[in-house]
């Protein structure tokens, strides 16, 4: 994900779910990744370390294998010529 993970405490079911990236939300309320829908007045965090949706939590856990599997690609050691001694 290019922006940091949103979490939101759902007053509903208190759990916390994984906020869709902002301008993706329904009018009047806020969509989770897994599906549900929150009210605005819910309370945001950037991490969340009580009790969280299974979902949401696979999906950030997913985010966050697929962004270190990119940083490693990135990172990746240029081929180099050797010199002939």
């Amino acid at each position: 994900m290019n922006c940091p993970a949103q979490w939101a405490l759902s007053p509903l079911d208190l759990q916390a779910h994984l906020l869709l990236a902002e301008g993706c939300h329904p009018k009047g309320v806020l969509k989770a990744r897994c599906g549900h829908l929150l009210p605005l007045m819910s309370m945001r965090f950037a991490e969340f370390s009580a009790r969280k949706c299974t979902d949401c939590h696979l999906m950030s856990l997913s985010d966050a294998i697929l962004s270190l599997r990119v940083d490693d690609a990135d990172a990746a050691p240029s081929a180099t010529v050797r010199e002939a001694s």
